[in-house]
């Protein structure tokens, strides 16, 4: 049995993205199990890969995200540790030295985190039917998140989202279109839409 967690810090947009990747392991075969890393399940079962899929927007983010790694290496020191988000952008080169990250994974690269995982491991990993692209539910959550629109171009002062986040890009309208409905379809009575700029 193939089995991961995943963890996600910091606002709606990356609460998102988590939630898709939550669902690219799903469709590859992996069983979750919910926090494991912070050593509340019985003893029996081992994450074979934990992702924490991180926020950089303050030092307290940076600051959790550092105190996450070094217990999830500490607890369950057997799981291949990924590391995404923001906080990958920023301090790239710390999160593999000092953190132990085995694979680093920037938000550019985010949709394919699966197969960049699967190709820095040597395992083999094969989503069927192929990883989704949008999500079909948001875990733990009476809402869904829909991201419709990522990045920002005004590079306010002490700002970061831009050059961690990128440039502003929206989804088109009919692929969120088509992402709400599926979630109404599946139960969801509030759907948030949400952004970065």
């Amino acid at each position: 049995m193939k089995v991961f967690s995943i963890y996600s810090l910091g606002c709606k947009v990356n609460q998102y993205d988590g939630q898709l990747l939550r669902e690219h392991f799903l469709a590859a075969g992996y069983t979750e199990q919910t926090d494991v890393w912070r050593g509340n399940a019985d003893g029996g079962v081992k994450e074979d890969v934990f992702v924490l899929n991180t926020c950089t927007v303050t030092e307290e983010a940076d600051k959790e995200c550092a105190r996450i790694l070094r217990k999830v290496k500490r607890v369950r020191p057997e799981a291949k540790v990924v590391v995404t988000g923001c906080a990958v952008t920023a301090k790239d080169q710390a999160l593999r030295d000092h953190a132990g990250a085995d694979v680093v994974v920037g938000n550019e690269s985010k949709a394919r985190l699966l197969d960049l995982y699967a190709e820095a491991m040597g395992v083999d990993v094969k989503a069927n039917p192929p990883v989704p692209s949008r999500i079909t539910g948001f875990q733990k959550h009476c809402r869904a998140f829909v991201k419709i629109q990522d990045g920002c171009n005004e590079f306010c002062t002490f700002c970061k989202i831009p050059f961690v986040r990128g440039r502003n890009k929206s989804r088109p309208v009919s692929e969120v279109r088509e992402e709400v409905a599926g979630l109404a379809a599946n139960g969801y009575q509030e759907i948030v839409l949400t952004g970065v700029h």
